[in-house]
């Protein structure tokens, strides 16, 4: 995400400082084969690259931008769940943060989207089925699975509830530069909250990775790295820091926040059907069309 908020600066101008970059935590030492580590890092096939373009136009003037993400295979026929922010949501993002004054209408439309599998550099050709902007989630569908190619995707069934207190994990890649290996990072459940809805808030683990699962000890999934902003019902957003010792509210909407494994398995389950609906809707709107 810090290289896409670099990128969309450019174009909207430097109105904006960022907080510190977060930080890898490796594990050191041999991991037994059955420790959390282990069993995760098994996992990390579900965990695949996706490059996009992202067209975004603000005060009449056009760019284009490369963006690259790692989303979540959630089902074998191809549908991902990923980061909102990470695919082209972060121009909204910055359109909030920097809201001080009359500020011009900012659109950015993901294209060109390519899911990369394996050690496949070209990618398959996918698209943006759904959207939920309020749970910074986003749902994209291969256009095709290629014959033969088995996917092994996460399963949003196998999940429980979190407990205050107990260690988690978040399963991520590096960056590309060293292999796109898998890591997985050790925090804990630092705080449960009810509002804006249900979210887990982790403690000693670095922020800034968006849309990546965080699992239990026991391999179960507990939730997905989320940003959280104020929307119509929050009033205007304030990104100010907060009491001495205390850390500032941008740090807070999109630091450590977690969105259940059941919230997210009920808003893929929406997202499903209101994309069933629309292509319904679309079949019989061609078909009453006069010939």
């Amino acid at each position: 995400m810090k290289t896409k908020v670099a990128a969309f600066l450019l174009l909207l101008g430097p109105q904006l400082v960022l907080g510190r970059p977060a930080a890898a935590e490796t594990a050191e030492g041999h991991r037994p084969a059955d420790s959390p580590h282990a069993r995760l890092t098994a996992k990390a096939k579900a965990l695949v690259g996706v490059r996009y373009v992202l067209k975004v136009a603000t005060s009449g003037a056009e760019r284009e931008l490369d963006g690259e993400t790692t989303c979540l295979l959630i089902d074998e026929d191809g549908l991902l769940l990923c980061s909102n922010t990470e695919m082209g949501g972060y121009v909204q993002l910055l359109t909030q943060m920097m809201n001080r004054g009359p500020m011009p209408a900012v659109i950015s439309t993901p294209k060109e989207i390519r899911v990369l599998l394996g050690n496949d550099s070209k990618g398959i050709s996918a698209r943006i089925i759904a959207r939920d902007s309020d749970r910074d989630l986003a749902w994209l569908r291969l256009d095709t699975v290629p014959e033969g190619l088995v996917l092994e995707p996460a399963d949003l069934e196998n999940q429980r509830e979190a407990q205050l207190g107990e260690p988690l994990y978040r399963l991520r890649r590096l960056d590309r530069f060293f292999g796109s290996v898998p890591i997985v990072e050790s925090g804990v459940v630092g705080a449960l909250a009810d509002h804006p809805r249900k979210l887990l808030v982790a403690s000693d683990l670095d922020g800034g990775y968006l849309g990546m699962p965080i699992y239990g000890g026991d391999g179960k999934l507990l939730g997905l790295t989320v940003v959280q902003m104020p929307g119509e019902e929050g009033g205007e957003a304030d990104f100010g820091h907060g009491l001495p010792g205390q850390a500032s509210k941008f740090e807070d909407m999109v630091g450590n926040l977690i969105l259940p494994a059941s919230e997210l398995l009920k808003a893929t389950k929406l997202a499903l059907e209101i994309h069933k609906q629309d292509l319904e809707e679309a079949a019989a709107a061609a078909a009453a069309k006069p010939e």
